[in-house]
């Protein structure tokens, strides 16, 4: 007979209370969590949902993962309502949606959805934005989603540029222009430009594992470069403050930060990017043994490039 188990935490640690994962639970344990996931942006889902949930399913293996939905907003719980059995309209079915959810069903695994439980206790994530730096957890996601999509993670090929042309902010108005220097850099490759918003979850994962170098601006996108394959590249175009703790990637890739963001406003519609200095960071960079010239070494290197 399957047990519920609901209780809440105090949080101990800056992901999740450490009481729980001290605590056992046997296979036919059902941990219900509070579903209160930042579902607005595929970044903070996975730094404020999969990363903790991860961390719970190394220490419990066998249990099962619930998550209460009737504490989410309300988009995502009328998309999910049809597991539940709640009626809900067609119109809410949309691909950001999909992509969360295949995410966290192919990353954490025996996870069900449940709608107001009887009690209103349960374990409680920590929601406030953490720098979560536990390399195992982080390969464990890696590694379950990319069995679970049946993706290989062979020697990539290829440039890819990800685009933030249909974002609500932070729209560069130079993308042209750069798009001209990095087709350049990536000659005789050709350049990819793909909107991940627009994918399927098992594309963007792929687009990631088949490519040798990634090119991105900071934001949502940097969650999929835990899936780069080893010897693979990854460039991001940056603000005046450092943000490689952004990246998920579980040092199979080499980094390049390119400082070339100017006056970096988070919440601006658009930004501008000087395409002069990122064009030559990347000479500079194409220099060394640590970019694209050499993509087979195992060897995790990061420039800063400002």
């Amino acid at each position: 007979m399957l047990s519920l188990i609901l209780f809440a935490s105090s949080v101990a640690s800056p992901v999740l209370g450490t009481e729980i994962l001290a605590r056992s639970f046997d296979k036919n344990t059902t941990l219900v969590v509070a579903g209160d996931c930042h579902w607005g942006n595929v970044w903070h889902f996975m730094f404020q949902c999969i990363y903790p949930m991860m961390e719970l399913r190394l220490k419990h293996p066998d249990a099962t993962f619930a998550l209460d939905l009737s504490v989410q907003d309300e988009a995502f719980r009328l998309y999910h309502s049809k597991q539940l059995g709640i009626p809900r309209p067609e119109s809410i079915h949309t691909p950001t949606f999909t992509v969360y959810a295949k995410f966290i069903e192919r990353a954490v695994g025996n996870l069900k959805y449940v709608w107001k439980p009887e009690t209103q206790s349960r374990i409680t994530l920590n929601r406030k934005l953490s720098r979560p730096r536990n390399k195992l957890v982080w390969r464990t996601i890696r590694q379950a989603v990319l069995h679970s999509l049946h993706v290989s993670a062979t020697a990539a090929s290829g440039c890819v540029y990800v685009t933030r042309r249909h974002a609500k902010k932070r729209v560069l108005h130079e993308e042209d222009a750069l798009v001209a220097v990095l087709t350049e850099v990536c000659s005789p490759r050709p350049l990819i430009v793909v909107a991940m918003e627009t994918l399927e979850f098992s594309e963007q994962v792929a687009i990631m594992v088949n490519a040798s170098t990634v090119f991105l601006e900071r934001g949502a996108a940097m969650a999929f470069t835990v899936f780069l394959t080893n010897g693979a590249h990854l460039v991001y175009i940056d603000g005046p403050e450092d943000s490689t703790w952004m990246v998920t990637t579980t040092d199979f890739a080499h980094i390049t930060r390119v400082v070339a963001l100017t006056e970096y406003d988070n919440f601006a519609a658009k930004l501008h990017v000087n395409v002069g200095l990122v064009k030559e960071a990347l000479s500079r960079a194409a220099n060394s043994a640590e970019f694209t010239t050499n993509l087979k070494s195992r060897t995790r290197s990061k420039r800063s490039l400002d």
